[in-house]
């Protein structure tokens, strides 16, 4: 079978020169030309598979460097994200324990500081009443010296006749006490000024302390714990 090679054009060069031999109309020719259209076709098959998997080499090359500088992208950002957790985040939790720590501190002292409030206020209230007590005993005592029934027993003490004395008591005028009981008189009206002062003194004493009591339940700050 004679060959002849043609000049083609760009298109015709594809055909991988299976359009280069001049066909005789025999049987052999004919058996040839079935096996190189078989050929011929599984030729075009082939490079359209290159072809393919030359197009999709191109797309996985670009699809594999966007995904090359993502991953730099995300690396880059992740070591900053991990430098700033490293040195603000460290600090950060190291503050939150010191702060942890502080409130602990600050309930802690807030608590004995409560404990020792209530126990202050308890016992003022017992003094209040124990004052209570002393200003009944001062009244009653100031009374007893006022008694015209202990004018003799007032006169005998402080050499002086009280207010309520009956005046032929009174005449009789100042007497000069005994020397152990000469400052006995101003010490009975100290003992019924001084009841009477400290019952005003341990009533403030007495509201003070509730007030301090209820100024650090308000502002305790148990709170901030959670």
């Amino acid at each position: 079978m004679a060959t002849n090679v043609k000049q083609t054009d760009k298109h015709e060069d594809k055909d991988q020169g299976c359009k280069d031999c001049e066909e005789k109309d025999n049987a052999t020719q004919k058996s040839i030309n079935v096996l190189r259209r078989d050929y011929c076709n599984k030729l075009y098959e082939s490079a359209g598979e290159v072809r393919k998997a030359e197009k999709s080499y191109d797309g996985q090359f670009k699809l594999f460097g966007r995904k090359k500088c993502m991953f730099l992208w995300t690396e880059e950002n992740y070591r900053r994200y991990r430098n700033t957790e490293l040195c603000i985040g460290t600090e950060l939790i190291q503050s939150n324990d010191l702060i942890k720590e502080s409130v602990g501190n600050y309930i802690k002292w807030g608590n004995d500081l409560s404990t020792s409030l209530k126990n202050i206020f308890k016992s003022v209230k017992e003094v209040k009443a124990k004052m209570k007590d002393l200003r009944d005993a001062a009244c009653k005592l100031e009374d007893c010296m006022n008694d015209n029934c202990n004018c003799t027993q007032m006169i005998i003490l402080t050499g002086k006749a009280p207010e309520g004395c009956k005046d032929d008591t009174r005449q009789e005028g100042p007497r000069e006490p005994r020397s152990e009981c000469k400052e006995a008189g101003q010490y009975l009206k100290d003992i019924v000024c001084m009841a009477k002062a400290l019952v005003f003194d341990i009533n403030s004493i007495f509201k003070a302390s509730s007030e301090i009591i209820g100024i650090q339940v308000f502002s305790n700050i148990g709170t901030l714990e959670p």
